[in-house]
C-alpha cells in the first residue's frame, strides 16, 4: 500500500508546490472559495431554472428530486465512511510532508469541523450535483464536470486541505450514489410521494423545497450549525 500513499502523496506535491508562490494568485483563489454565490449558488440557480423549464416537466422533475436525495444519502455516506476509517490528518496539519503555506494577509474561514480528511464531502456534493445533471444535459454536465473540478476539488488540494485520494473517494461516493438512486424504477420510489404533497399542498411543497434547495446549496452548514448549537445546549445542562 506504499506505493499508493507514494502516489498519492506526488500528486499533492504536484499541485501544492504552487501554492505560496504568488500572494495575488493565493488571495484571489482564497476568495473565490469563500464565496457561495460561485459555489453552491450557481448550482442552486441550475437546479431551478431546469425545474422551471417547460418541456419533459414530469420527468425533469422527478431527477431533480432523486438528486437532492442523492445529495442528501451522498454526504451521510461520506460521514459514516469518515468516522468507520482511521482519522486522516489534513496535509495543512501534517509536519514533514513539504506542505507549502499559501500567502495571505488574512486566510479564508474554511468550515472544516475538525472532521478527518478522508473522503472529501465537497467532491461528494459537487460530484452528486453533477451526476445529476449530466443525466437531464449532456453540455450542462459537462460544464459543471469542469467547474467542480476547476473551483470544488483542486483547489482543496492545492489549499492543503484534502489529498487527491480524498477527493477522489469523496468524488466516487458522489457519482455512485447518483447513478444507483437515478435508476428509473428507484427513482420512481423517491420522486413519486414527493410529487404527489406537491399536488395536494403546493404552497407547503413550494416552502420546503425553497429551504431544502437553499440548505443543499450551504452544504447543510446552517443545519450543521444549529444541531452542533443544540447538543451543546444539552451538554451545558448535563442532558448527555
Amino acid at each position: 500500500m506504499n506505493w499508493l500513499v507514494n502516489i498519492d502523496l506526488s500528486i499533492f506535491h504536484a499541485i501544492n508546490d504552487y501554492c505560496g508562490r504568488s500572494w495575488a494568485f493565493d488571495h484571489l483563489l482564497g476568495s473565490l472559495q469563500g464565496n457561495n454565490l460561485i459555489g453552491g449558488g450557481l448550482y442552486l440557480a441550475s437546479f431551478w431554472a431546469m425545474w422551471l423549464h417547460p418541456t419533459d416537466g414530469q420527468a425533469r422533475r422527478e431527477i431533480l428530486i432523486t438528486l437532492l436525495f442523492a445529495v442528501v444519502l451522498s454526504l451521510i455516506l461520506n460521514r459514516l465512511l469518515s468516522v468507520i476509517v482511521p482519522f486522516r490528518v489534513r496535509p495543512m496539519y501534517e509536519p514533514g510532508i513539504g506542505f507549502r503555506a499559501p500567502l495571505y494577509d488574512e486566510p479564508p474561514h474554511y468550515d472544516l469541523e475538525s472532521w478527518s480528511s478522508f473522503p472529501s464531502d465537497n467532491a461528494t456534493f459537487f460530484f452528486a450535483l453533477t451526476t445529476g445533471f449530466w443525466l437531464l444535459s449532456r453540455r450542462l454536465g459537462i460544464f459543471f464536470a469542469v467547474f467542480s473540478i476547476a473551483w470544488g476539488t483542486l483547489p482543496r488540494v492545492y489549499f492543503g486541505i484534502h489529498y487527491p485520494s480524498d477527493v477522489l473517494v469523496g468524488a466516487l461516493i458522489g457519482i455512485g450514489v447518483t447513478i444507483a438512486l437515478e435508476r428509473q424504477r428507484v427513482r420512481g420510489l423517491v420522486a413519486s410521494p414527493v410529487l404527489a404533497l406537491k399536488e395536494r399542498a403546493p404552497t407547503c411543497f413550494n416552502f420546503l423545497m425553497c429551504l431544502l434547495t437553499f440548505e443543499t446549496a450551504n452544504l447543510f452548514v446552517n443545519l450543521r450549525r444549529s444541531g452542533k448549537g443544540f447538543l451543546h445546549l444539552l451538554q451545558h445542562h448535563h442532558y448527555l
